[in-house]
């Protein structure tokens, strides 16, 4: 009854339903990653967690994580050519080649079939039943089946003793381990089953259909048999074998139908994967239905070969042609231009609520994604519609825009501007849309912040409220109602209608605010750039950044989940902060490519929590979906092994003869050596080492240590150490390994090894010397004895006397000779060290004198530099000052070599690093050989800027007060430099230079004091100079005025006077002929048109001058610009016969449109001016450098260089001689100079008399 509901329920979710189009994260190994075939033929997982994988052509690989090693025939195969492979519970590896078949023991490769020309033609499938039997069904050369049985070293033909039975229903075509039952047999048309050397027919459940082909996939958990069944016309089933129950059909997904399973399995949640011929992989869930991966989201190749469940439960799939591919989860998907969005930049993300998701892009249009479906409102469709930063939903269903552009509504089908009905009638650029009951607040750029409240708004800016920006980025409410906004020069709180600052230099360190928001408990965060993250939790503020874990301090954009933890988005992936129930931060972790968070660079606010929890994170390569239900802690801690030995940085051939007596054995499946033992000439030993970890191998941790030599353990992220010359004694090296989840194997693994001592250190080698050495002199003694012995007593009371009385004078001369060489050599020293103290006493005075009558630092340690080479050497000078607004030992005056080096500064954290070391201790630091001495003072040698290799180093702290405020060192290149007498000289050296100092900064501080007062009457002087300027101004506008009334006067007189005239004529004179007429009248008008754009220019540059006009910046092409401007003169080109030429790049820059297109219509309008008839003009558009040059040259008269510099003046006309006698005010390039301005460029003119002018405009990008 159990059985059947859940079968029931099986069926049930088991209808096809498929999840929303999106991008998988599938980790690819192919060539570039080391595999050296991309068609993977089988894979196997073997009792150490290592993945081996049989490829068509590249042999066999046995794979870490990251790296393949690769077996091949030169190792021992039959051939390169892998059909197929199993790894049986004896811990031996099958494999078949089209040569036969070998087993793999971990040192040899056994001979199981063998031939000398080609056997297998085809995939071999392995399989090995409860009772240890391995079973092979291959395709020979000759076309049919063979199905081999492998037990107790023997092979049998099975395919061959049940011929009759297997034949007359057909090839055998699959073999499955049948539980207790022994193996299930497949053939075209009857399933069989193999048991105890009997081989019967399976008998099939009531109701099955056995009029299609079986072929089993697999038995679940509950041994259900699942089969795919194939018949005529391409009919296809997946069914389940109940045993004693029927059989169930399977209701199969659309895209499934018609197409072939032939292999599946159920993996250890419970979850069925099918592989599908040339369509991919199909997975089966509970919970989410079916799922396709294919091409289209994400998988690399729909041909899909072999599937696999690692140990952390990563699923593995050898495809042909893709190499490996890894899923791990869905944690991340992704969506982008590949997938159906307009854009890879995704600057804004919302879900409404009816669950339809909007993609603002990075061009001005957006997506929507309803179910699988993907809309696209792209710009080329919404001319009008700028950037959008923000969507929200209104009550009627419609979605409200934010746009660099104004407010805009979307009601499903298009888009429309909504600004009067919000308040405001001029387009504003929008950031934000924060809502409060019926009250909503829009954030702008420039305009500070819009409160609308039933179609009334106010504006709130630095002009009438509290605020120290009027550009916002970003609005948050919080639990409490209050209004968080991020600005680029703070933060800014409203609440209850007050505004409070918060201001870089102030309350917070950070000054460029992009996003906020709320934990768990009511605390506030904000993203900075440049400065991690910032919380306040109501009084204090507390700082976030790289140093207390976060992956980077360019923070873009952050969120708080359900659950109130902190997701901040970074550079290259996300940082989660877990907030424990006091609000203390427990945990940073990060997520990058390597967990599928294939996203670069998240935008500023483009994030976004939906109704399913998920995060979206919008960044440059698309929209990123993070699913914390997919989150899993990884538990399994990672084995880890000792895989190669290298000696002197080598791969010694352990079989060679040199080795064979340094260890017991080989270790199967690693060889390398066990109980190693070696001489001294091999004491340079390296170790790698693999921590098996699939989920995320990127982000496995190592520690080790070599005992007795390292009792701390050192950690790190390589797989490989060195251990150059150990001496000699017995050695264990331990190694182990986390995680990505940081889940430490504290067990590791363990090697033991020694190295024999020196032939010639050796206890034996040491008692045969001492013998010899007794044997020696024992003879020398008994020799001596026989040749003495007749002459011992005449002799011997003789010698004994005058030995006696010659030794005893001869002691006496040369005890006196020695007391007396002894004085002479006191008091020459005596005599010398009382004259160098007087010699040294005279210089540090003298030198003492000098310094502290100096008041320039630069002068000062100049002194000191040449003071101190006349008495040691100086290889390297120099004096560092600790600079408080840094934290840092800055050293303005290094000098190498006599060269002076580029200014240094370390930071005071950097207490490794001697100079820091010496100042921090007040210690001196005195080394005369660097390499050995160095630890004395530091654990470890820390880099210097430039080519620096001292040997001997003095460090001396610099004092005021008994306070030190900096060092003094002097290095040099050999070793023994320097002696206690150069160390004293120093020391006294660095007192008079310490006093110096001070007085030289006690004479800059009244120095600047002075420079203070200066600096008061120079303002005053400057008001003064002010007044006078303003009342020049005055006079200067007096003059102008008098020069317009003049240009009125005589300008605009000519063209009136002459039409006057011409019209008169043509009044007065009969019989004229109608052309004459024409151009009579087109003459006037001519003149009346110069005449309206002289006033024009007038009243234009009297509106620059008077007005404070604004600049709204949109992204814009150049070239559409450009050639708008030119089809307004389309008309006067053809007159004059003017040919445009065009030298354009597809420029795209953010400016104001009205301004530019002013500026480009006023260049292209005094070119055509002064073009002679039959020329041509060039309007050319670059991107360079951090430049756009926007550039109109003409062939026409030029101008002279000494007239360029006076163009850009007010008044100033061009010449005239190519101007065809046209009215001009002198304004147009003033005009011009200033709409440039205006925008943050620049303009410049080139010209040649007789060949033509160029204007360059030269505008930020």
């Amino acid at each position: 009854m159990k059985q059947s509901l859940l079968l029931s329920i099986l069926i049930l979710w088991l209808l096809p339903h498929f999840s929303e189009a999106q991008h998988f994260h599938f980790k690819q190994y192919s060539l570039e990653e080391g595999l050296p075939q991309s068609e993977v033929t089988a894979l196997e997982e073997d009792q150490f967690g290592y993945l081996w994988l049989s490829t068509n052509g590249g042999g066999l690989c046995r794979f870490n994580g990251k790296t393949f090693e690769v077996f091949t025939k030169k190792d021992g195969l039959f051939d390169n050519i892998i059909l197929g492979i199993l790894h049986d519970r004896n811990y031996n590896l099958w494999i078949a080649s089209p040569k036969g078949i070998q087993k793999y023991d971990g040192r040899n490769y056994l001979s199981v079939i063998e031939s000398d020309t080609t056997l297998f033609s085809d995939n071999v499938e392995f399989c090995e039943t409860l009772d240890g039997t391995v079973w092979c069904l291959a395709r020979m050369i000759s076309g049919g089946r063979r199905l081999y049985k492998f037990q107790n070293n023997k092979v049998e033909n099975v395919s061959e003793r049940f011929a009759d039975q297997l034949n007359n229903t057909g090839s055998v075509n699959k073999i499955l381990p049948n539980n207790k039952d022994g193996l299930l047999i497949a053939t075209s048309r009857q399933l069989f089953i193999y048991n105890n050397d009997q081989l019967s027919e399976y008998v099939n459940p009531e109701g099955a259909r056995d009029d299609l082909m079986q072929f089993p996939l697999f038995r679940d958990r509950n041994n259900n048999l699942w089969l795919s069944l194939f018949g005529r016309n391409n009919e296809r089933e997946l069914v389940i074998h109940i045993e004693g129950k029927g059989e169930k059909v399977i209701t199969l997904p659309e895209e499934l139908r018609g197409e072939t399973i032939f292999k599946g399995f159920q993996d250890r949640e419970g979850t069925y994967w099918f592989l599908v011929e040339n369509g991919g992989v199909f997975r089966l869930n509970k919970k989410s239905g079916w799922q396709v991966f294919n091409k289209q989201n994400g998988l690399p190749i729909n041909v899909v070969f072999n599937i696999l469940q690692d140990a952390e439960g990563n699923i593995w799939l050898g495809t042909l042609g893709a190499g490996l591919v890894r899923y791990s989860g869905n944690l991340f998907l992704s969506l982008n231009r590949s997938n159906g969005l307009s854009d890879d930049i995704i600057r804004a993300i919302y879900q409404d609520s009816k669950g339809v998701y909007y993609f603002a892009d990075g061009e001005g249009g957006f997506s929507t994604l309803n179910g699988r479906n993907i809309t696209r409102y792209d710009k080329e469709d919404l001319p009008d519609l700028a950037a959008v930063k923000e969507f929200y939903e209104l009550p009627s269903g419609k979605i409200l825009l934010a746009t660099i552009n104004g407010l805009w509504e979307f009601d499903g089908q298009d888009v429309y501007p909504v600004n009067e009905r919000y308040g405001w009638k001029k387009t504003i650029p929008l950031s934000d849309i924060a809502v409060q009951n019926d009250t909503l607040f829009f954030s702008t750029y420039k305009y500070g912040l819009i409160k609308s409240y039933k179609g009334n708004a106010t504006f709130y800016n630095t002009y009438n409220a509290n605020m120290q920006d009027n550009t916002i980025f970003h609005m948050l409410f919080d639990s409490k109602n209050r209004l968080w906004m991020s600005t680029g020069r703070g933060i800014i709180l409203y609440d209850k209608g007050k505004f409070t600052q918060f201001i870089e230099g102030q309350q917070i360190g950070s000054s460029y605010i992009l996003q906020a928001a709320e934990d768990k408990l009511g605390n506030i965060w904000f993203a900075t750039f440049t400065d991690g993250l910032l919380r306040y939790d109501g009084s204090n503020w507390t700082v976030f950044d790289s140093d207390k874990g976060l992956s980077g301090d360019n923070i873009y954009s952050i969120i708080a989940d359900r659950k109130g933890d902190i997701f901040a988005g970074a550079q290259n992936g996300i940082d989660k902060l877990s907030i424990s129930s006091s609000g203390e931060v427990i945990g940073v972790e990060h997520y990058d490519k390597h967990d599928g968070f294939v996203g670069i660079e998240n935008n500023g606010t483009a994030n976004f929590m939906d109704k399913d929890d998920n995060l979206w994170f919008g960044t440059i390569k698309g929209a990123m979906r993070y699913n914390p239900k997919e989150r899993r802690i990884n538990f399994l801690a990672p084995n880890i092994y000792i895989r190669d030995i290298e000696l002197s940085y080598t791969q010694p051939d352990w079989e060679a003869k040199k080795y064979k007596s340094a260890f017991d054995s080989i270790v199967p499946w690693f060889n390398i050596p066990n109980q190693l033992s070696l001489s001294s000439n091999d004491n340079n030993i390296s170790f790698k080492f693999d921590a098996l970890c699939y989920s995320v191998p990127e982000k496995i941790k190592y520690r080790w240590r070599l005992e007795p030599l390292e009792t701390e353990w050192i950690e790190g992220d390589i797989n490989t150490v060195a251990y150059p010359s150990l001496p000699s004694g017995d050695y264990t090296f331990r190694v182990s390994a986390a995680n990505n989840s940081n889940i430490w194997n504290d067990e590791g693994a363990i090697y033991k090894f020694s190295i024999h001592p020196e032939w010639y250190r050796t206890a034996s080698f040491r008692a045969l010397i001492i013998m010899l050495i007794l044997g020696l002199f024992g003879a020398l003694i008994i020799s001596w004895q026989q040749r003495t012995k007749t002459l011992r007593f005449e002799l011997e009371t003789l010698i004994n006397a005058k030995t006696k009385e010659i030794s005893d004078k001869k002691k006496e001369i040369v005890s006196q000779n020695k007391q007396l060489s002894q004085q002479n050599i006191k008091i020459e020293k005596q005599a010398q060290s009382i004259s160098n103290a007087l010699n040294d006493l005279e210089k540090l005075t003298e030198i003492g004198k000098i310094l502290t009558a100096n008041l320039s630092t630069d002068n000062i340690l100049n002194l000191v530099h040449q003071a101190v080479s006349k008495m040691m050497d100086t290889y390297l000078f120099g004096v560092g000052l600790y600079k408080q607004e840094t934290n840092s030992l800055d050293f303005d005056n290094v000098i190498l070599n006599g060269e002076r080096m580029p200014f240094i500064t370390f930071p005071l954290d950097d207490v490794e690093r001697l100079s820091i070391h010496s100042l921090i201790k007040d210690k001196e630091v005195f080394i005369n050989d660097f390499d050995v001495e160095y630890k004395n003072y530091v654990q470890e040698i820390r880099p210097v800027p430039g080519d620096i290799n001292s040997q001997s180093i003095i460090y001396i702290p610099l004092k005021v007060n008994e306070a030190p405020f900096g060092v003094i060192t002097v290095q040099s290149a050999s070793k023994k430099a320097y002696s206690s007498y150069h160390l004293s000289f120093l020391r006294n050296i660095s007192m008079y230079t310490s006093i110096a100092l001070e007085n030289a900064k006690a004479f800059n501080q009244l120095e600047a004091q002075r420079q203070s007062l200066e600096e008061v009457n120079k303002n005053a002087f400057e008001q003064n100079q002010l007044i006078l300027q303003q009342q020049a101004d005055v006079d200067r506008l007096n003059d102008e005025n008098n020069h317009l009334i003049s240009l009125f006067t005589k300008e605009i007189e000519r063209p009136i006077t002459s039409s006057i005239q011409l019209i008169n004529s043509i009044k007065n004179e009969e019989g004229i002929d109608e052309n004459e007429k024409d151009e009579a009248l087109q003459f006037a008008f001519d003149a009346l048109w110069q005449i309206k754009e002289m006033v024009n220019q007038v009243s234009e540059i009297k509106h620059l001058e008077t007005s404070d006009f604004s600049v709204v910046n949109t992204p814009l092409s150049i070239q559409a610009l450009m050639k708008e401007v030119v089809t307004q003169y389309q008309n006067k080109l053809d007159e004059n016969e003017i040919e445009v030429k065009w030298e354009m790049d597809e420029v795209i820059l953010s400016s104001d449109y009205s301004i530019l297109e002013k500026v480009i219509s006023n260049l292209f309008s005094n070119a055509i001016k002064f073009s002679p008839i039959g020329t041509s003009i060039t309007l050319s558009a670059r991107s360079h450098e951090d430049k756009i040059v926007i550039g109109v040259t003409d062939e026409g008269c030029g101008i002279k260089q000494e007239d360029i510099p006076f163009l850009f003046s007010k008044y100033k006309k061009l010449p005239g001689s190519g101007a065809r006698n046209r009215v001009s005010s002198g304004l147009g390039l003033y005009i011009v100079k200033r709409y440039v301005d205006s925008i943050g460029g620049t303009i410049e003119c080139d010209s040649i008399l007789e060949q033509g002018t160029t204007f360059k405009v030269y505008l930020p990008k």
